[in-house]
This record gives structure tokens, sequence and C-alpha cells, in this order.
């Protein structure tokens, strides 16, 4: 084919029988120069055309060439064999670099077996390769197709960003960009700017089509963004997400029935968009509106949401300035020098990867809920993306908020984090808060009502106080999903590693702060269900926080540690409630710390082992050690119906393991003893549970609080508890005599010491200052008496005298008579009830004795108080009788059998001789036994009802 004048000699083509068409409407493959000319494309209205060609020409640079002149011809491949007859050969030349579109057609037309001359030379295995790579890009991409892009596009973007954080002018550029596409998310931004930084506003193919919107060129290439894609599965038998479009018929039914669980779930793919500047202009102008300007009266109303934004935040100084910026560059607004100092000293420091770009993630979106406000707020405002807000969600949409990852969010709203376990992390600055990524749930473990799902985080942690404005938050954000939760529970191990032998700190915040009973936490801890650790996460090491000492409070069921509460006992700063607070990780569902004595004839549950603790020192200390007997103490480690009724169920099933299941032994009683506080009441409120089988115990609310536990009364109780000086007992034969004493000793010491300290050893503020007062107005009255000559008046000063000294002695004698009968023998009125009579009572005491009082100083069952000569007395009586009848046991006499059970009853007789006075008058006391005891029938008939209640669930 020779060249003329730039006009082509087609005479080759005549030859091989090319017929000449002018019809270049139809005309598809146009061969010039030897080359094949694709004609075929494919317009935005989705219909066919015909070769582009002014650009054949401008190929040719050439513009003479009159695409009517005969010697210009079009093949159309669909009639190629009515125009190309006999000889079926195309002419090609050697040695040219065609392209894939002009492969593929030489491919068909030898397929349609029309040869094609020095083919074989030159383009059959290039055109093989092609149809391969053609067939490659056409077939429908797989999951993991789409997985890679994801993958490869978001590393690139995410270097880039990287790079950009570590010079100012790289946050300066990157932070405008970023104010520009404020409603994007943070994963789209980073996705656009590395295809783009010069975009300005993104079209997504679909609204291109809905909005009859045009490209400038067909050859505009598409940006790729994530669009969010809800898929309706369901859960197979082999725990796998399937859509249900996917199910078979059985699948379906069970389906129906919902014996197969449904889920909405997300799945984020790549789709094409292109930026406002890849429009025609028409376009253009369709949809460009002005960026919001701002005057400078808006830059102290954007400081002031800046720090209203993080409020709640001790640190991010940048993110604070970042975000800042982005706000201001939105509305149009410059750099300060401030913000740019801050600017460079954060990308000059050496700080993680990840950290950096979750920081600036972290700022953009909280960039993206202050525009959203201002934008509201600001009269006559159109926002850059016109959106109708509704005032409710869907459940879908509900649903879809609570499947995204609390983590997540927290992470990129700047909440410093710390992994405590393999699914768990804690707020650095208040350890008490813990989010659950293997549930999606998050709990503040120090305070009740704190904690939830996804959205309850965003309501409560993100002050987004409306409910549908936390659910839209969430879902209008580049958030992470998580899969529906599986409960599959790891297995707990405790681990003794971290354990101190000195348990001296936690005694002591136990004792002295807590206000335990110290012989009960001595207990506790030789029973091995309180220990004491050391604890510091490599976080806390990096940040310099010294080592603390945790109270672990072992979760102990037959004998075996099945989770643990930790306490820190120490004073932290950095620790909301002022020290570490936490569960374990893998401690086993609905149980928690808990101490038994005897069997759980009597099951008491707690929200804490601290409240469990209080409960049982104040029941020893206000009625004996013998109320504690035949009790479970139980923390439920919350509010949690679920652990409540798993302990009563494993309460009776220890009243009834060596029982006849015909004759069930029923709980006599089981105690709700929560907080006094709004979120108990709603506990209780709610309680799934028949409320006359259990009774619920909270303290009295003092007046002005709004929340009182276990361990407040407790703590209330021992700060007004009234000790008498022992020797003052000693000095003073009668109550009355102490009493005068109290009145003349107060005047010269009560000022200066708020107490009487040779009465009192303690003395509460309260009744301290009562008697400070009456005791300073007697001393006036009596140095007014003293000095004074008057006689008007004196009547009346004696009068008042002697009424002081009858307030201060009423309020002091209750406390002193109490410290003069603190030495007598007292009787458990309980056990008033268990015994028809005196004789019956005493002989338990001689029969209880042997195997109890050795070690606990008296027979607990029986006296709630024992003096302790008396307790001494029975010690030695006991121990005897127990060695004797071991020897009677044995069959190893020393002594003759009939001298063995002579001793025996003697000693029965002395233990009698001491305890029938006591019992006698306890009896006496009670008025008439034989009267109905309101509470013993109001037990009765708890027990009735809980009976029922089993026979229903049985």
């Amino acid at each position: 084919m020779v060249k003329k004048n730039s006009i082509f000699d087609f005479s080759d083509f005549y030859d091989e029988g090319f017929e000449k068409t002018e019809d270049l409407s139809k005309a598809i493959y146009v061969f010039q120069d030897g080359s094949l000319w694709s004609g075929y494309s494919e317009g935005g209205d989705g219909n066919v055309r015909d070769v582009d060609h002014g650009s054949i020409e401008a190929f040719f640079k050439d513009n003479t060439i009159d695409r009517y002149h005969p010697d210009f011809h079009s093949l159309k491949l669909e009639e190629v064999i009515q125009i190309v007859p006999e000889t079926r050969t195309v002419l090609i030349l050697d040695k040219n670099e065609y392209s894939n579109e002009q492969l593929e057609v030489l491919q068909q037309l030898k397929e349609e077996e029309y040869m094609i001359e020095q083919l074989e030379s030159t383009l059959e295995k290039e055109s093989e390769q092609s149809l391969e790579s053609n067939k490659e890009k056409n077939k429908p991409k797989t999951r993991a197709d789409y997985q890679k892009e994801i993958t490869e596009r978001t590393q690139a973007a995410k270097e880039l960003v990287l790079n950009q954080s570590k010079s100012a002018d790289g946050l300066t550029e990157y932070g405008a960009f970023a104010a520009r596409f404020s409603g994007k998310g943070s994963a789209n931004v980073k996705l656009i700017y590395e295809q783009n930084a010069q975009a300005q506003q993104v079209i997504t193919k679909k609204e291109l089509e809905t909005n009859n919107l045009s490209l400038a060129s067909e050859q505009e290439q598409p940006l790729r963004i994530f669009e969010a894609k809800k898929i309706e599965t369901f859960l197979t038998e082999t725990n796998r997400y399937v859509p249900i479009y996917k199910a078979t018929d059985e699948q379906k039914k069970l389906i129906d029935n919902g014996t197969l669980k449904k889920s909405e779930k997300t799945y984020y793919n790549l789709i094409d968009a292109y930026d406002i500047q890849q429009l025609d202009k028409e376009s253009q102008e369709k949809i460009r509106q002005e960026g919001t300007k701002a005057s400078v009266e808006l830059e102290p109303v954007i400081h002031a949401y800046v720090e209203k934004q993080y409020a709640t935040m001790k640190n991010g100084t940048f993110q604070k300035a970042f975000t800042e910026y982005i706000v201001r560059q939105h509305y149009g607004l410059d750099q300060t020098e401030e913000l740019n100092v801050k600017f460079e000293n954060w990308a000059t420091r050496d700080s993680p990867d990840e950290y950096r770009l979750k920081t600036m993630d972290s700022s953009q979106k909280n960039a993206s809920v202050i525009i959203q406000s201002l934008n509201k707020e600001m009269e006559g405002e159109k926002e850059v993306k016109q959106t109708i807000k509704k005032d409710r969600v869907t459940k879908q949409e509900i649903a879809a908020a609570e499947k995204v990852s609390i983590l997540d969010i927290a992470q990129q709203n700047g909440i410093d984090l710390e992994q405590s376990g393999a699914n768990e992390f804690r707020f650095v600055h208040d350890h008490s808060v813990v989010i659950n990524t293997r549930k999606n749930i998050y709990n503040d473990f120090a305070t009740s009502g704190r904690g939830g799902n996804t959205i309850h985080f965003v309501q409560k942690e993100l002050n987004v106080k409306n409910f549908v404005q936390a659910v839209q938050y969430i879902n209008s954000g580049e958030f992470i999903e998580v899969g529906d939760f599986t409960d599959k529970p790891v297995p707990y191990e405790y681990n003794p590693n971290k354990e101190t032998q000195d348990f001296t700190d936690s005694k002591n915040y136990l004792v002295n702060e807590r206000k335990i009973n110290p012989e009960l936490v001595d207990h506790l801890h030789k029973e091995g269900l309180l220990r004491q650790t050391q604890f510091q996460s490599e976080a806390m090491k990096e940040k310099g926080y010294a080592p603390h000492n945790n109270l672990v409070m072992a979760w102990k069921y037959e004998n075996q540690i099945v989770g643990a509460t930790e306490q820190g006992v120490q004073k932290n700063d950095n620790y909301k409630r002022g020290a570490y607070k936490g569960i374990q990780e893998h401690s086993q569902t609905n149980r928690g710390f808990n101490f038994k004595f005897g069997e759980p004839k009597h099951l008491y549950c707690f929200e804490s082992g601290i409240d469990a603790m209080s409960f049982a020192s104040l029941q020893i200390e206000n009625e004996g050690k013998g109320a504690v007997k035949d009790s479970w103490y139980v923390s439920m480690e919350g509010l949690k119906s679920n652990a409540l009724g798993e302990h009563i169920r494993l309460a009776y099933d220890e009243l009834n393991k060596n029982k006849e299941p015909e004759e069930p032994a029923l709980i006599p009683t089981i105690e709700l003893c929560i907080d006094n506080d709004e979120a108990a009441d709603e506990f209780y409120k709610n309680l799934p549970f028949n409320k006359d089988t259990i009774v619920r115990n909270s303290p009295e609310l003092p007046e002005g609080k709004e929340k009182w536990d276990w361990n407040d009364q407790l703590k209330s109780e021992k700060e007004n508890e009234i000790e008498v000086n022992p020797r003052v007992l000693e000095m003073y034969p009668s109550v009355k005599d102490i009493q005068a004493a109290l009145v003349f000793d107060k005047y010269g010491d009560l000022r200066e010491y708020q107490t009487n300290e040779k009465l009192f050893l303690k003395l509460p503020t309260e009744l301290s200052r009562q008697i400070e007062a009456l005791g300073g107005e007697h001393e006036s009255i009596q140095f007014w008496i003293s000095t004074s000559d008057e006689m008007e008046g004196r009547a009346e000063a004696f009068e008042r005298r002697d009424e002081i000294k009858q307030q201060i002695q009423e309020i002091t004698e209750p406390i002193i008579q109490q410290s003069f009968e603190k030495d007598s023998l007292e009787v458990n009125p309980e056990m008033l009830l268990r015994y028809s009579n005196e004789k019956d009572l005493m002989s338990g005491v001689a029969i209880d004795k042997h195997g109890e009082f050795r070690d606990q100083r008296t027979n607990e069952k029986i006296f709630s108080h024992v003096p302790e000569e008396l307790a001494e007395k029975f010690e030695e009586l006991g121990s005897q009788y127990n060695g004797l009848q071991s020897i009677l046991n044995d069959g190893e006499l020393v002594i003759g059998e009939d001298e063995i059970l002579d001793r025996l009853s003697e000693i029965k007789g002395l233990l009698y001789e001491a305890t029938a006075p006591a019992i006698k008058d306890a009896y006496e006391k009670s008025s008439d036994n034989k009267q109905t005891n309101p509470e013993r029938t109001k037990e009765q008939n708890v027990q009735r009802k809980h009976a029922q209640q089993m026979a229903i669930e049985r």
C-alpha cells in the first residue's frame, strides 16, 4: 500500500474483493495503513455509534481526508461475508503494533475462516494473548477480586496520607482536601485523594444516570470509591452467613419458621464515580453549588464547637487543631499561625503510623459532625449535600447501627484505649469502662446504667443524646461492621503468677477504707477467695505509670476458680473513680464472687463483692456471728437476672443433692440485696421471676442522696458507731454515775476535742456536736450562776441547767447501757423459733458445740454474743467432750467406758448450768413462745409460694 500525498491508495484492498461503501453510519471497523480502527463505541445514551473519523484524521495529522471520498472505505463486521466475497482474505502490514481491540477483530475474522496473511508470523500469539486477557477482564469479578482491589487501593491511599502527615504542609494540603468532602467518610476521602488530589465534588455513576448528567468526554476515567451495600443473609447450620437468595427450598422453610436466623449484613464494594470537573459544562452548572462561605464572626463559633466536641478528652491537642482547620477550610477561612505551629509539632513527632492515621480519621469525623451542626444552625444555609433528615428511624436502620463496631467508633473519635485482653479494650483514663469486641458491647463496671450497644455508646460517650441522631450518625459514617455474635465461651484460666504473698494493701483497703469486718476478711483470704496481685499493663508502663496492687476477688465454685473481679487498692488519678476495677477476661458467664457458711439455706444476691462483704459485716456486728450461718453471699457482678436465676438453681441443687425428688428441700430465704437507686428499681421492676419468692432488701436511702449501697450503709454505721472506753466501765459502778460524770466532764473537754475522750473512744460527729452545744450552753448558765449577783432569772437558769443534764442523759443512756450489757450471754432470737422449749435448746447447745466452738469460740447458731470468759469455758468443755467422744468411738479405751459416759454427762450438765439462765431469760422476754410470730408466718408463706413456683417450673 503506497502513501500518495497523504491520500491512501486502497487498490490492494480492491484486488482482494473489498467493496466500497459510503454508509459510514453503519461502519464499525475502518482499515487504513494496514491497521484496524475500531469504530464501535457505546455512548452515554446506550446507542451504538459509528467510527470517530475525526480521530483518524488527527492520527494521520491530515484533516484533508474526505470521509466520503471513494478511496476511504469501511467494513461492517456483521456483514463481512457479503462484503468480502471469493478470496475471504484480509491484508495487513507486517510488524505492526496492534491494539487489543484490533487483535480481537482479527481473531474474530480468523474464526470466521477468513485468511489473514502474515498473521501467524506476527499476530497470532499476540491475538491469542489479547483474547485471554479480554476474557479475564470481562468475566464477573469474584469476592476475592474485589477484596484484592479494595486492599490495594486502601493501602495506596493510606501510604499517601501517611506521607502527608509527616509535614505541616502535607497536613495543610490534606486538611483542605478533606474539608471539601466532609460528608464522605475518612476512608473515601483518602481513596479520592490518592486518585485525584484536585477533585472538588464526587458524583457516582448511578447519580449521573439518575440525574441525566453527562461526562465531558467518553474517555473520562472513573474514580473508585466505597459504597456500602446491605444484603439480607441467613446463618446456616454450619454457622456461615449466606445470602437469602441462595437459600434452598428447605432452608427457606427453616428461615420462615425462625429456625435459621436472618441477618442483614453490610458489604463494602468499590464503585465508579466522577469528579464534577469530568462532567460537561451543562451538567456542572446543574449540580455545582457554591461552598458555604463564613464571615469572620463565625470564627469564635467554630472554635467553641470544637472545644465542646473535645470537652471530655484530656489529650488531643493536634486533633482539636486539625478538626478546627478542616471546619475553617470548609467555610473558606484561612489557616492561623497557632494551628500551623500545632501541625508542625505533631508532624515531627515520632508516632506509630496506625496512630497517625486514626488520629487524622478521628479529626475528620469530628469536623463532619461540627459542619453538620453549624449548617443546621446557620439561618438560610443550604448544605453542600442536600439531605432530608428524618425524625424517626426504621428497625432495619437500628439493626444496622447496632452491628457497627464500638471499637472503631471509639478509635475514630479519639478515645484513648489500651488492650487488656484478646477481646477487651479499656479506656486509658477510666479503666472501669471496657469494650468487648467479641460481643460488641461496652460496660462501666463502676457505674450502673452506663453501658450497652453501639447506639448507647454514641449517646452516652459521644454525647449524641437524641436516639434518632445517634442512629443516623452511626449509619452515615465509614465505620467497620462486626459480624453477628455467636457466644462460644473461651475457658477461664486463673493466672497465679501475678499474685503477691503480701496481702497487706488489700486488707488495709477492705478493713480501713471499706470498713469490712477484719475477721471476715481474714477468713476469706485464708479460703483463697481474696488475693492480691500486682498489675502494670504495657500501655501504663510506656506512660510511666507505676505498677499498682489489685485486690482479686476469686469466683470459686466447688473448689474451682471460674473467674475473678479485680479492684485497685491504691489511689490512681488516671482512673475516673480513683482506682482500677474490672472483671478478668473470659470469666464465666452468670457467675461471680461468692462465699458461703454452711448450706445455702439463705441466699443473698448483690451487685458487687464489696456489697456482699459489707452486708455480711453488718450481720456479724449487729446480730453476731450466728447470723451468717447457712448463708450464701453472691455477687451478680452488676444487675443480671440470669446470674440471679443461676444461683437460685445452684442453691436448690445443693440443698437437694442427697434428697429424694419427691420431697425437695426449698430455699427458705432468697434476698435481692441491691442498691437503692433508679437502676436497681428498674431491675427489680422488670425481674423475670416470681417476686413472692424473692424479697428485695435495699438499704434505706438517706435524705439528699440519689444512690445508696450496702457498703455506704456499713461505712455510715461505722462512722456513727459509739464506743465507750472499757476503763470507764470499771471506774463507775452504774450507768447513772457515768451519766453524771459525763455532764460535768463535758464542759472542759468537748469544745477542744469534739468528744469526751475520757468516756468515749468514738462518737459520731453529729452526736458530738449535739452534746457540745448542750455542754456549751450549760457552761454559760453555770458561769452566770456562779458570778452574777442578780436574782432575777436565777430560777429559770437552774431549771434550764437541769433540763440540759436530762437531755444529755437521754442521749447517752442507751449507749452506756449497751456497753454495760455487752458482757452478757445473748441468745439468738431465731433459735427460739426452732426449739419448742428451753431443754431442747440447751440440749442443742451441748450437742452442737462439739464440732464447732473450738474454731469459732462460741456456738453462733445459738448465741449472738458470748462473753470472753464463758466462751473460753465452752471451748474447754467442748474440747474435753470431743476428745472423750473420739476415744469412745475409736474403741481405744484408756479409762473405763462408764467413766467416759459419766464425764460426758457431767460436761453436758456444766453446759446446761452455764447457758440455762440466759436461755430461760430469752424465753421469758419473748413473752409467749407459742404465740404466732408474724415474721415466721411470713417466712412460711414465702416458702409455700416458692414451692409452688418450683413445682410450676418443674
